[in-house]
């Protein structure tokens, strides 16, 4: 942070935290804030991340379940904030789709006998279908 436009940094924000659901909560803040609507790039050939090809190379070493929240948090950790939350959940949607993880929720099923579908953080867990 700076006082005036031109004065050296006076202060640096750090943001740490040993929960997953704090870094995912601050990856989302800070993509939030950089976002192209909000704020205009300075890079004039910065593009969208393709995260089918990002997440397709990433997910192989999940062999076995993981939490969804862990998975997101050790997404920002990796590759920093190149997206939303939300960006990740809809193409970990389509994967699940496509077969190519396999989703675990709780309860798998409705009082009606139906899949569940939902991506609540706390009773999703995924794994790569090897």
């Amino acid at each position: 942070m700076k006082i005036k436009s031109g004065s050296a940094i006076k202060y640096r924000m750090i943001h740490a935290t040993n929960h997953p659901d704090g870094a995912i909560l601050m990856a989302d803040n800070i993509f939030k804030r950089n976002s192209p609507e909000i704020q205009l790039s300075l890079f004039e050939n910065e593009s969208t991340p393709d995260m089918r090809k990002i997440l397709s190379n990433y997910l192989p070493q999940f062999k076995t379940f993981e939490r969804l929240n862990a998975f997101l948090a050790k997404f920002f950790c990796t590759y920093g904030v190149i997206c939303s939350s939300q960006d990740i959940k809809s193409t970990l949607k389509i994967f699940e789709t496509e077969g190519k993880i396999i989703v675990e929720r709780n309860p798998a099923t409705t009082k009606a006998g139906k899949p569940t579908k939902f991506w609540d953080d706390k009773k999703v867990k995924i794994k790569w279908n090897t």
